[in-house]
């Protein structure tokens, strides 16, 4: 048995280390923050999607009186390329303005969005 506790212990380190994504081989839950640049005390409606090529992983809807905060979201991501988009809608405007931007989230677990007109 004492011959077998360094493999064994070896072991479970490597399955901690894979479970928990350290490599970034696996996803794991990120928060994503929307910056967009706009006046957020202006924000009636708010939707945020983000997609990986052609899938949409999630969509948020909120109708909010004001932002007093950047929205977030929280997202198991892998690594790789993504897209996000949203659109918002201001006080006295008839249309949603639309906002978009491309990110890999890396090994970061707090991924800052710059929203940009498309």
């Amino acid at each position: 048995m004492k011959k077998r506790l360094p493999l064994l212990i070896a072991l479970g380190f490597g399955v901690l280390l894979w479970k928990t994504g350290v490599f970034g081989l696996m996803a794991s839950e990120r928060v994503l923050t929307f910056r967009f640049p706009v006046s957020y005390s202006e924000v009636r409606w708010l939707e945020l999607q983000v997609w990986d090529g052609e899938s949409l992983l999630s969509q948020q809807e909120r109708n909010v009186q004001g932002l007093s905060f950047e929205p977030e979201m929280k997202l198991t991501l892998a690594r790789g390329p993504h897209k996000a988009i949203g659109r918002v809608l201001l006080a006295g405007a008839s249309e949603p303005q639309s906002f978009a931007s491309e990110f890999d989230p890396g090994l970061d677990d707090n991924v800052v969005l710059e929203m940009k007109k498309p």
